[in-house]
């Protein structure tokens, strides 16, 4: 049985609580059943990047799963559906040298088209010191969610990671009964 998708309550949320804490799940739906519905991949090397963001999750009940490389993440979301990745993207400085392509692909654009066949594809949010409006046209253009700046602000992650969670699990919930069959094998 499908789980009911959570709505947002019709109340104002106070000053310092969390957009997550306002989200309400149907009676139906069990507590268990909605934390274990409720995660988000990371993709991040570097261990300094997956302790902000698992400190920017630490007031929510989300479940925050992080791997070092896109390739383990493939792999997990391949086991199992995820609503979201974020997918750090690297500073490192990229060497000026005669083999150099200008017009090299971005990192998470693989990321990006490796999840797009999966049977219900994530929503993928880039997180970048670079954030800025031509990398949000960009990934937006490309089919990704959306850029999350670094550093972070808590506040923000949660809330794009919220939207980016109810978008996934409309259209997971409104998806057409033969679009379902066709990505089980049936």
């Amino acid at each position: 049985m499908p789980t009911p998708s959570p709505t947002v309550s019709p109340r104002k949320i106070p000053p310092g609580k969390a957009l997550l804490d306002s989200l309400e799940f149907p009676t139906s739906t069990s507590t268990a059943e909605a934390v274990s519905s409720v995660a988000v991949l990371l993709v991040a090397a570097s261990s300094g990047t997956r302790a902000l963001f698992a400190q920017a999750f630490e007031s929510s009940n989300w479940r925050l799963e992080a791997h070092g490389s896109a390739s383990e993440a493939v792999r997990r979301l391949r086991e199992s559906p995820m609503a979201v990745v974020i997918y750090e993207e690297s500073t490192a400085p990229v060497p000026i040298s005669p083999s150099f392509d200008p017009d090299a692909r971005e990192p998470w654009l693989d990321l990006l088209e490796q999840t797009r066949n999966l049977p219900y594809p994530p929503k993928v949010i880039v997180a970048s010191r670079r954030a800025d409006d031509r990398m949000w046209a960009e990934v937006l253009h490309q089919g990704g969610y959306d850029v999350l700046p670094l550093p972070l602000e808590s506040d923000e992650v949660v809330r794009t990671v919220s939207l980016a969670w109810l978008e996934w699990r409309h259209e997971r919930e409104t998806a057409p009964v033969c679009t379902m069959a066709a990505t089980a094998g049936i």
